[in-house]
């Protein structure tokens, strides 16, 4: 790795080798575990560790279940269509505008929403 440059690709096949690595861990404990939020600098990087016991509730479904309600949202996992797609709510991050963690049913990729996205996207109540 000798005159090599930490970029964002780098980062990015690092992250994915890391989390395959990690698969057999995970398993031998029972837990969830990947690579989570990275920074770097041309030279260096960190790279966190996030884990889960099986069964329990990532932070920010932990921070959605204690905030939901305030907002008017439903509860966690509920399905919504947005567009043509339909996601289910996962989460929510602690800051942020597009704080709404929607995980896409059809593949599983993850997508950030607002809350007025959520809101507008629920079933219209009869008055």
């Amino acid at each position: 790795m000798a005159n090599k440059t930490i970029t964002p690709a780098f980062l990015k096949i690092l992250r994915e080798e890391v989390n395959e690595a990690l698969k057999g861990v995970a398993e031998k404990h029972g837990i969830q575990i990947s690579a989570g939020h990275a920074s770097y600098t041309e030279t260096t990087f960190t790279l966190k560790l996030e884990g889960l016991v099986e069964g329990g509730l990532s932070r920010e479904a932990q921070i959605y279940e204690a905030s939901h309600g305030l907002y008017g949202l439903p509860p966690l996992n509920t399905e919504l269509t947005l567009g043509k797609d339909v996601f289910v709510i996962k989460g929510m991050k602690a800051r942020g505008t597009k704080c709404i963690l929607l995980e896409k049913k059809a593949d599983g990729k993850e997508f950030v929403g607002t809350i007025d996205q959520v809101l507008k996207a629920l079933p219209k109540k009869d008055s």
